[in-house]
């Protein structure tokens, strides 16, 4: 793929990028897997869908994020929506070096650690991942799915949780 010259001499910074991109709002997740009985996961704002058929949707992950190296390893992992009452849980998610699990009253399901209270939550496989710069763009396709729709959503916006009134 060729370049435009004009454009690839000009270098974005990254804080410039991250505060331009904020302006955008996005969904807040936690992607969550398991290796064995050791459940790891963390909190996304990018989870997009794909394909109705067959049901994909995919997801962003640092590439040296334990979950998404037990992705790579079990091919299984679940997606999580929050809902507008857990920003803890978010911010929980979003922590390095804490029990994240501990205290959420987490489950199994299809053999995946998932969260209570959730907006929706879907079971996935992992179809593939690509990675770009410093994430991995993690593709995979639903087997199952489980929905409240009495929940509103967890939106990130500008560096801050919000509601959708």
């Amino acid at each position: 793929m060729g370049t435009v010259p004009a454009l690839s001499a000009r270098a974005v910074a990254a804080e410039a990028y991250r505060d331009a991109i904020s302006h955008h709002p996005a969904g807040v997740a936690i992607v969550t897997a398991a290796d064995g009985n050791a459940p790891v996961g963390m909190t996304v704002s990018t989870v997009t869908s794909h394909s109705v058929a067959p049901p994909t949707l995919s997801c962003d992950l640092a590439l040296d994020s334990a979950t998404l190296a037990v992705i790579r390893s079990t091919g299984g992992y679940a997606i999580h929506l929050l809902a507008e009452d857990q920003t803890d849980l978010a911010v929980r998610f979003a922590a390095r070096a804490t029990d994240r699990f501990a205290g959420t009253g987490w489950w199994r399901w299809h053999g995946l650690p998932v969260l209570p209270g959730v907006l929706a939550r879907f079971a996935c496989e992992l179809h593939t991942d690509i990675e770009i710069g410093d994430h991995a763009l993690v593709l995979g396709t639903v087997v199952d799915l489980d929905v409240d729709p009495t929940r509103r959503p967890l939106v990130h916006h500008r560096r801050g949780f919000h509601s959708v009134r």
